[in-house]
């Protein structure tokens, strides 16, 4: 047994502890004991009771837990097994911990999350808890959990349940848990920041998990909404990314020269302008013919590169 004798009461409980006895003078009280098993023992709170430090003086609190043990108690326990009691020490109760394990937050989540699971909740789940619960398995107990009494409202995600541990001891220390359970949703986000007006490559998206209840309608979700594209405006690395913060690359800028195509029929015709207006891929923009000065409307199709239709109102210098 692992036993602890504290200075939890003061130096002069311990030392009263030392000089206190029974009928014995080898006999000695401790204030604060801590053991590893489930029944309490005389040899776990006395000191020098030889063959009846085995005695039976009651039942141990569960792993990780503490009890107050009166002392008249064991003086009662100890005198029914032949040990002279007299006088008391300047204490009335002992304090007695059960050691054991301590369940992790992570093992009580998975155990939650999968048990509504088994509800009818779909997907990777995160389970937030209401306060911190506790759990202990006893020392030398492998951890395992059950859940049970499960109490669950689809709608709000709330739930309370019962987890016991270990899993397969029906007389181990179970709680009562609440909390609330959310779906997780898997996003699209930056390994890197990107500056404004940089345009966001492959190799600058990764996918992170988040709760649904922080995902928004203008996220992102998809890796093919973000390659390719530019940023407007600052974005961090491992953050969602709205799409209002995003734009197509501008392929022509305003004043660049630019290729304007014209096709008629078979025919593919070239000449050279200039754009007045910057342009993305797709967008209509004026261009105009630096010799001629009369300007058109062309579509941009790619790095300065325009498609003009043959059949057109073309304006003129004083038409802007």
């Amino acid at each position: 047994m692992n036993r602890t004798l504290s200075s939890l009461f003061g130096a002069g409980a311990v030392l009263a502890a030392a000089t206190f006895a029974p009928a014995a003078a080898s006999v000695m009280i401790k204030p604060h004991v801590t053991i590893d098993f489930a029944q309490i023992t005389l040899g776990d709170v006395l000191e020098g009771v030889g063959e009846k430090a085995t005695a039976i003086v009651g039942q141990a609190p569960r792993p990780g837990q503490r009890t107050l043990l009166p002392v008249a108690y064991v003086a009662q326990v100890a005198r029914a097994n032949g040990i002279a009691w007299r006088g008391m020490p300047p204490f009335s109760h002992i304090v007695v911990r059960r050691a054991g394990r301590l369940v992790s937050q992570a093992v009580l989540e998975d155990a939650v999350a999968k048990a509504l699971q088994r509800e009818g909740m779909r997907g990777p789940i995160d389970i937030q808890f209401r306060g911190t619960p506790e759990l202990h398995v006893p020392t030398g107990a492998a951890i395992s959990v059950a859940v049970r009494d499960v109490d669950y409202d689809p709608t709000t995600g709330q739930f309370a349940v019962t987890v016991q541990a270990p899993a397969d001891d029906a007389s181990g220390s179970a709680i009562r848990a609440a909390g609330q359970a959310f779906t997780m949703v898997k996003v699209p986000v930056l390994t890197r920041p990107v500056s404004v007006g940089n345009n966001i490559h492959k190799k600058d998206v990764e996918w992170i998990s988040v709760r649904s209840d922080r995902v928004r309608g203008d996220f992102a979700f998809g890796q093919d909404q973000l390659v390719g594209m530019a940023v407007k405006r600052p974005v961090q690395a491992g953050e969602p990314i709205r799409l209002s913060d995003i734009e197509p690359p501008v392929l022509v800028a305003k004043g660049a020269n630019v290729i304007m195509e014209v096709t008629s029929g078979p025919m593919l015709l070239s000449t050279s302008g200039q754009a007045i207006e910057a342009g993305a891929k797709g967008d209509t923009i004026r261009i105009t013919n630096p010799k001629s000065k009369r300007t058109v409307f062309g579509i941009v199709t790619g790095p300065n590169r325009v498609v003009v239709a043959l059949n057109q109102t073309v304006l003129t210098a004083d038409k802007p």
